[in-house]
């Protein structure tokens, strides 16, 4: 009789465990997704909204200054200090953004405020951040079979260095001041 008093105490107890696992594995889903992206858009710090074609572009930065037809389905769109690379759409009608090249210092990126101009040490420490550390573990051992790329910097052999940020690529390229002096940013990577 006694085991059938203890049963419902037992089962409780495990219910009650069953719930604080899930619970702590909810938060720390949550605090991995918060912390694990430096910027959680880039393109929107460049203005531009999730559609990102050509006649988008034009209606945000005006007519480019120039326009660089690389091949029939290629051509870049030159502005002052910043660029965009499409692809025609079968269509014809429009284009697809492959890539954005920022040459201007104008545009910061992040609360550190990255962007051109910015020393390589200021560019590391934004992407080696504490919480972003905590997050990049967190990431790991969420996904144990399948590491994410998220948070990876690779070395590049022109000196400088890409970051993987979410789905989004940066390329971070150095002129002989250790500064930055070009970002090129992949949505998709590269």
């Amino acid at each position: 009789m006694e085991i059938i008093k203890i049963i419902p105490r037992v089962i409780a107890s495990f219910l009650w465990i069953i719930a604080s696992l899930v619970v702590l594995l909810f938060i720390l889903y949550a605090f991995s997704n918060t912390f694990k992206h430096y910027v959680g858009n880039y393109f929107a710090v460049i203005d531009l909204p999730n559609e990102r074609l050509y006649n988008t572009v034009v209606e945000i930065y005006g007519e480019p200054l120039n326009i660089v037809e690389r091949n029939e389905n290629f051509f870049i769109a030159q502005y002052d200090g910043i660029e965009f690379s499409f692809r025609r759409l079968r269509d014809g009608n429009d284009a697809a953004m492959v890539t954005v090249r920022i040459y201007s210092s104008e545009f910061r990126f992040g609360r550190h405020r990255i962007g051109v101009g910015s020393t390589r040490e200021e560019v590391k420490r934004a992407y080696s951040g504490r919480l972003h550390e905590i997050a990049r573990s967190i990431d790991r051992h969420i996904f144990s079979d399948r590491p994410t790329l998220n948070g990876q910097i690779r070395d590049r052999p022109d000196g400088g260095f890409t970051v993987i940020d979410g789905i989004t690529w940066v390329e971070f390229h150095f002129d002989e001041d250790d500064r930055v002096n070009k970002i090129i940013m992949y949505d998709n990577g590269p």
